[in-house]
């Protein structure tokens, strides 16, 4: 399968802590390490994993930062020649503290990076691929690509990632074949759980497919009428959540793309997460 991943790129500077520090406190970083991030490029790193074909289109700087997102990419195959390079910028960055004592993290995120534009992206020949994946953001620009994806009436599939709650995200969500929401955006929405929140979601929206993350419990989806829960496995020692529900979303991708059934492909994509938790970065995840 052919995925072309539409979204950021940022370098993730990560500090192992004991714990995460209380507000106006000092804690020493056990260490330290860098890694190439962003939502739709590590969705990317998974799906190459599985073994498809994969493109990415974003925006990136001329610093020495951009350079190691393109060696990440090489490294995973991943083919960046349709990245917009613009002069004089810097890579976002995000500051991530990963603590040991639970396994979770906190990021602080730096960007000054222009996204990208309608004017770039349909610069990309859609009829080159069978996958095509959004980031949830820049909205007005993102409504102007799903609706030219939309309009091509080429036999590819659009998926949408909602993962943060931003302004009139919602009048995108019939432009799309497949949802996926996060936990923070669902319960920015009032909700408690992932399943009533799909139940609701499928009132406002005409999509068929729908997914819906919530952590540690597990995940739900939805087809057409149908709900379903997937139960996550335990994960006693977490050992690095980052990029998790990345996994997640690219697991889904993989599976719906080799024509498992909804709730085949979310069982095997919670799995996938909860494997993940397990281990640092996204390196060997499928052995």
């Amino acid at each position: 399968m052919r995925v072309l991943a539409v979204g950021v790129a940022t370098l993730d500077i990560i500090n192992h802590v004991a714990c995460y520090p209380a507000e106006d406190s000092e804690i020493r970083i056990i260490s330290q390490d860098s890694r190439a991030g962003g939502n739709a490029a590590n969705t990317l790193c998974v799906l190459s994993q599985f073994g498809h074909c994969c493109y990415w289109l974003g925006t990136l700087a001329d610093d020495e930062s951009s350079r190691f997102i393109l060696n990440n990419f090489k490294h995973y195959e991943i083919d960046s020649s349709l990245a917009v390079a613009i002069a004089g910028a810097h890579l976002p960055v995000s500051y991530i503290s990963l603590s040991r004592q639970t396994g979770s993290r906190s990021i602080q995120h730096f960007r000054n990076l222009p996204e990208l534009a309608f004017d770039d992206f349909i610069q990309a020949n859609l009829a080159d691929y069978d996958w095509v994946h959004f980031e949830g953001r820049n909205i007005d620009e993102l409504g102007r690509m799903l609706s030219w994806a939309q309009a091509a009436e080429l036999p590819i599939r659009i998926s949408l990632e909602i993962e943060k709650p931003r302004p009139d995200i919602e009048r995108l969500f019939d432009r799309a074949d497949v949802l996926f929401f996060s936990q923070i955006y669902a319960e920015h929405k009032g909700f408690k759980d992932a399943q009533s929140f799909l139940v609701a979601m499928r009132q406002q929206c005409a999509c068929s497919l729908l997914f819906c993350a919530w952590g540690s419990l597990g995940a739900a989806g939805m087809q057409d009428n149908e709900l379903f829960f997937v139960s996550a496995d335990k994960v006693d020692d977490v050992v690095d959540s980052i990029a998790a529900g990345d996994v997640l979303n690219a697991a889904l991708i993989h599976g719906l793309g080799m024509g498992y059934e909804a709730d085949m492909a979310l069982q095997q994509a919670v799995k996938l997460a909860a494997k993940k938790c397990r281990q640092q970065g996204l390196d060997n995840l499928l052995l």
